[in-house]
This record gives C-alpha cells, sequence and structure tokens, in this order.
C-alpha cells in the first residue's frame, strides 16, 4: 500500500518529463535567420550539378531546381498558413495566403514547361511583382508583414540565379561543384552537325 503513492508520483514526474522534452513545448530564443541570396545561389548551383550528372540536360536542370525551390516556398508558407488558421491569428494568416497565391503562379509554368529558361525567368519576374503588389495592398490593411519579405528575397535571388550570366555552365558548372572536368550532356545527340 505504501508503494502506491509513490508510484503515482514517479508516474506523474515521468509525464512531466516528457512533455518537458516534446518538440512542440520548444520555444526558441532566436528566430532561424533566412538564407542570404549568397547562400540560396551556393545551395542552388550544387543541386544543379547534381541534377546534370544524375543526367538531366543544363536548360531542364535550372528550371528543375527553380521548381524544386518554388516547391521549398510552398511547403514553408503551407505549413504557416496551417498554423495561424489553427490559432485563430487571422491577419497572419491572411500574409500567408496571399504569398502562397504567388508561389502558386510560378510553380505551374516550372512544371508544365521544363527547360524552358525564358518561360521560368518570365513567371518568376510575375511572380515577385504580384506578391509585391499584393504585398502594397495588404499594408494599406494592416501592418507590414514579414511573408512578404521573406518571399519576395526568396523570388528576387531566384530571379538573379536564372539570369544568363549568373549561371555557370559547361566546365564552369563541373569546377564549381569540385569537378575541374568538364562533363558531356548525357542523353543529348547533336542534329546539326559540326559547326565550320
Amino acid at each position: 500500500m505504501k508503494r502506491v503513492p509513490a508510484l503515482a508520483h514517479y508516474r506523474t514526474r515521468t509525464a512531466e518529463a516528457a512533455l518537458h522534452a516534446h518538440p512542440s513545448s520548444h520555444i526558441p530564443t532566436v528566430p532561424p535567420r533566412p538564407a542570404t541570396e549568397e547562400e540560396l545561389a551556393g545551395r542552388w548551383n550544387r543541386l544543379h550539378a547534381t541534377l546534370v550528372r544524375a543526367g538531366l540536360e543544363e536548360e531542364q536542370a535550372w528550371t528543375e531546381v527553380a521548381r524544386i525551390a518554388a516547391g521549398e516556398l510552398w511547403s514553408e508558407a503551407a505549413g504557416q498558413l496551417r498554423e495561424h488558421r489553427a490559432a485563430a491569428q487571422r491577419e497572419d494568416a491572411r500574409a500567408f495566403a496571399l504569398a502562397l497565391q504567388s508561389v502558386r503562379g510560378v510553380l505551374q509554368p516550372l512544371t508544365l514547361r521544363p527547360g524552358d529558361l525564358p518561360a521560368a525567368r518570365t513567371a518568376v519576374t510575375k511572380a515577385r511583382l504580384r506578391l509585391q503588389h499584393n504585398g502594397e495592398l495588404l499594408q494599406r490593411l494592416q501592418r507590414p508583414h514579414p511573408a512578404f519579405e521573406r518571399t519576395g528575397q526568396a523570388f528576387a535571388a531566384l530571379e538573379a540565379f536564372l539570369a544568363p550570366g549568373s549561371r555557370p555552365s559547361g566546365a564552369g558548372a563541373a569546377a564549381f561543384d569540385g569537378d575541374p572536368r568538364p562533363r558531356p550532356r548525357r542523353g543529348h545527340i547533336s542534329r546539326s552537325g559540326p559547326r565550320s
């Protein structure tokens, strides 16, 4: 009989310790810092080199990197939208819903037109401008929201990444990935013959 209170106390302490250790109970003291444009460009260039080694054509690899980056933006904004809706935080939820609309506008052409770099650049530019416009409209109704700034910075970085002068290609792409040897374009057969 004397062991029952001790057992109950042990179970209570164990349950409290488990609740305290659960990830949902953790409150970060410093918010996560968004990646800089240089960090994003480095990550995307490494991903591009990996896709080329896997057999994708150069231009298709560029648009696939853009599609993956836009998909990450979508996942992040959608997760934030769910959290704010669950917490009945309407202003925050409205901001992330508008950000998602802009991300949706870039995902569709990137998915339907792989390898079309001009279409990819146009889609990213339009998405950035639409996000900026929606942010300005929303700012008239409520405070400026970091969702627009963070997504806008990611769009600007992706736009710069897809610009013709900023993309390493051929031997440059191979050297960027740590391999100085130029890689042949796999699965590509030239139909135009040798150039004079």
